[in-house]
């Protein structure tokens, strides 16, 4: 036998033969783990792992291992590409998901309770979330790119085993995490909150609160708390939601990072054989790449990631050959994709994204995208136990309901209650996150008179008006019509203040209630007006004067507080009625400038800008007309 076996290893035909079986094992277990084939659990996990079992012992023993391993780069190596990709065209959205898992009752509660350290927290890498999230991006567009062209794969492999092992535990997590369980968390308040004036009157009430030490001025709480579930791993981030119009679940996201940890393994244990590609090599790999791109591409409904890839791949290869003493290296490979992913992510940061995937993007209809989501399907069985026999059986709802026998409490004990899940819940893709309200407190009679504003008291029939008869003293709430006739004049009555009289709770109308009922609505959207890029301010202006004087309602909308408002609007001098959104995030699915910039039509987004590329007024006059 030689010493350094081909890629075939002792047979090539039954290597390749292995390899199918490999991979038909993993969709097997794949599809046998999956809600809507519960079904078929115990029959697909049986084929998948005796073809999986199989598979492995005939690649160990057939030595394929180097053609497991090439072929496993192949694959990792395109979806890395094809995921960093989705992510760099969205790097805000990968951090936002990043500081999702870093909330204390979130990833950090799994250190707690493991190491019993209720003061541990992730929470200072929220301020590091971006810096994190276009740090992986990198990492794995790299990784994807040497794995195709077997570069440093020494290296390559455990870095690629260290990141696969962080994202499986990151999706282990999300799937395995109970909104119902509890843990144990320490913090530190101080003694001059009213709530912990209440816990330390009576120490003994909350069995959930224990205090662990005081001193003058705080005092450090072990509190029994819900752990913050990620429901949304936000793998491909928002592109698989605009594009087959639902996220993996939890449970498809674990699955699909197990899978790629197993092929993962077969590079690591092939390292050593795996050479740099040849010139005939890198043709296969391309050719095959392609393929699998393309059709990630095709799903994704997006070719951008077609030419950027290539473009990587055949620019790191170029510079490997032609970088000189200097450069004409892997390093120089790993600065090419550097420079090139650099160059993209500034365009993104300062334009959005290339390929918006999220709700709002220009041509969505808003009333659709607020309205697709689809309930949960789920499946009840009822174990129950024979009272007489102690055996033990489960009966599906259809057939509990069905024997009235079953329901005999003397001869049949109901031990649990078991609800699976069949297909998961889809929310829709605009939920309540987005909610600008506008708060009617405040609003004065002369503000009343502005046009936008008096566009949403028409488009809403729960507006109305509490007066007071001047003769009687007597307050009274109207109907906005009504106010507006001449049966109430300045004479006999004063206006006290708006109100909504369909909510006693909330003085506030509910914006997107009305928002696609507009025959034209200009919204300039700022998560925080305070730290927003109001640089090109007078331009701004020129605009809302543009759309004052074309009867064109338009309205700014941010999470800031009525008082920032105010003082935003003082300082300034900016003419704008303020609609107020209290969820960050709901304001941030628009866009990820700030400020920006949409145009609706009947609720369809016509035009979309960012704070970098404002229209010019002629444009804005053709499109306003």
């Amino acid at each position: 036998m030689k010493n350094q076996l081909s890629i075939g290893g002792r047979s090539l035909v039954f290597n390749f033969l292995f390899v199918f079986l490999s991979i038909t094992g993993l969709i097997f277990i794949l599809l046998g783990s999956h809600p809507s084939q519960i079904e078929n659990f115990t029959l697909f996990n049986f084929i998948g792992y005796i073809t999986l079992t199989l598979s492995i012992g005939g690649l160990i023993l057939f030595q394929g291992n180097l053609l497991m391993a090439n072929i496993a780069r192949w694959l990792v190596g395109s979806i890395f590409i094809f995921s960093g990709i989705i992510k760099l065209n969205d790097p805000v959205g990968f951090a936002i998901k990043l500081e999702e898992y870093f909330q204390d009752g979130a990833l950090a509660y799994r250190i707690k309770e493991w190491f019993g350290a209720p003061g541990f927290s992730l929470e200072f890498l929220q301020d590091y979330a971006f810096f994190l999230a276009i740090v992986l991006t990198a990492i794995e567009l790299i990784l994807g790119v040497f794995l195709i062209i077997g570069a440093k794969m020494r290296s390559v492999a455990f870095f690629l085993l260290g990141i696969m092992l962080f994202f499986t535990f990151l999706t282990w997590h999300t799937a395995s995490c109970d909104p119902n369980s509890s843990y144990w968390d320490e913090n530190t308040y101080p003694l001059n909150e009213l709530r912990i004036q209440k816990i330390l009157s009576n120490p003994k009430a909350d069995p959930s609160i224990k205090i662990v030490d005081r001193t003058d001025l705080s005092v450090t709480l072990l509190e029994q708390k819900k752990p913050q579930c990620v429901t949304d791993c936000g793998c491909f981030g928002d592109a698989l939601k605009g594009s087959i119009g639902r996220s993996l679940t939890p449970l498809e996201s674990l699955f699909k990072d197990l899978i790629l940890l197993y092929l993962t393994i077969w590079i690591l244990i092939a390292r050593k054989r795996i050479k740099p590609n040849l010139r005939n090599e890198n043709i296969q790999y391309l050719l095959a790449f392609l393929g699998l791109i393309i059709l990630l591409s095709w799903l994704f409904s997006w070719y951008f990631p077609i030419g950027f890839s290539l473009f990587l791949i055949l620019g790191s290869l170029w510079m490997n050959r032609s970088g000189g003493p200097l450069l004409g290296n892997y390093f120089g490979s790993a600065l090419f994709i550097l420079v090139s992913f650099s160059i993209v992510l500034i365009y993104v940061l300062r334009h959005d994204p290339i390929k918006d995937f999220r709700p709002f993007a220009i041509g969505n209809d808003l009333n659709e995208k607020m309205t697709d989501g689809k309930p949960g399907v789920y499946k009840v069985e009822y174990l129950i136990k024979n009272l007489k026999t102690g055996d033990t059986r489960s009966y599906s709802d259809k057939e509990y309901f069905n024997d009235a026998a079953l329901w005999d409490t003397l001869n049949y004990q109901i031990i649990k209650q078991i609800q699976k899940e069949i297909s998961p819940e889809i929310p829709a893709s605009i939920g309540m996150q987005f909610n600008p309200l506008l708060e009617l407190n405040g609003l004065s009679v002369s503000s009343l008179n502005d046009y936008s504003l008096r566009t949403v008291f028409s488009k809403y029939p729960k507006t109305a008006v509490r007066v007071n008869n001047t003769e009687t003293s007597k307050d009274s709430i109207v109907s906005w019509n009504t106010f507006n006739s001449s049966n109430f004049n300045k004479t006999n009555y004063s206006y006290l203040s708006m109100v909504n009289s369909d909510d006693a709770y909330s003085n506030a109308i509910p914006f997107r209630d009305i928002m696609n009922n507009y025959d034209q609505v200009v919204l300039i959207v700022s998560d925080n007006i305070n730290t927003a890029n109001w640089s090109d301010f007078e331009e701004w202006k020129e605009m809302i004067q543009l759309y004052r004087n074309n009867k064109v309602p338009f309205f700014l909308i941010t999470r800031c507080s009525l008082k920032e408002q105010a003082e935003f609007k003082k300082n300034l001098g900016f003419p704008i009625i303020v609609l107020q959104n209290y969820d960050e995030t709901g304001l941030k699915i628009i866009s990820r400038s700030n400020p920006s910039m949409l145009i609706l039509k009947k609720g369809v987004v016509s035009e979309k800008y960012t704070s970098y590329g404002l229209p010019n007024m002629e444009d804005l006059k053709s499109i306003l007309q």
